[in-house]
């Protein structure tokens, strides 16, 4: 998750019941694998217009993580690597991250 300073500042209460919610999903996430992937595969399918097949769903989900850690070094790595591609201006992400 990713939210504007001002935002933060302006509407601390908000911002933090937001960033609650979204940490009380992320356990549950992890707590229920099995429930939480068939919540994307009938999510993926309503927008898809069609089912996906559970076969390919169980594959992926193995690749699939839920962390409330925000990953600081991963993201560094990530904008790195997009401006070693010409695909994004060089910057860092620390600042980010307080």
């Amino acid at each position: 998750m990713a939210a504007r300073g001002d935002f933060v500042r302006d509407a601390a209460p908000l911002a933090a019941r937001v960033v609650q919610a979204l940490g009380e999903e992320i356990d549950r996430a992890s707590r229920e694998p099995a429930a939480t992937s068939e919540a994307a595969r009938a999510a993926l399918g309503e927008l898809l217009g069609k089912s996906l097949p559970r076969t390919l769903i169980d594959e992926a989900w193995r690749w699939v993580d839920f962390t409330r850690d925000p990953l600081p070094v991963a993201l560094e790595t990530i904008a790195h690597d997009a401006w070693a591609l010409g695909l994004a201006p060089q910057t860092t992400c620390r600042t980010l991250f307080g």
